[in-house]
């Protein structure tokens, strides 16, 4: 579901930078590898946070503030079975977490 919004908001492209007369045909390339594109820098986002990886062939700062929110969801909840970090310290994390807002 991740991929699909992250797609869709990288292929609408900035329209900031529409209004300043640059072409967003290609979408929001900026911080993007031109080799592959949006759609394949969307793909390799949405599996990077998931998985916590620890590479990326795309700047995840310059994504557009859709992309970006549904990235850092990932980096947070970090729960797809077999990535870095998902067990143990992820559950204390989150005990921790929920101790401070209720105390």
């Amino acid at each position: 579901m991740g991929l699909t919004i992250i797609i869709w908001a990288e292929s609408k492209g900035n329209p900031i930078l529409q209004h300043l007369g640059l072409s967003q045909a290609m979408g929001n390339m900026e911080g993007k590898e031109t080799r592959f594109g949006t759609n394949m820098s969307a793909f390799f986002t949405e599996i990077t946070t998931a998985f916590t990886t620890g590479s990326v062939n795309n700047m995840h700062d310059s994504l557009t503030p859709l992309s970006g929110g549904i990235a850092m969801i990932n980096m947070m909840l970090n729960l797809v079975f077999g990535g870095k970090g998902v067990g143990l310290m992820n559950m204390i994390l989150y005990v921790l977490l929920t101790v401070f807002i209720c105390g």
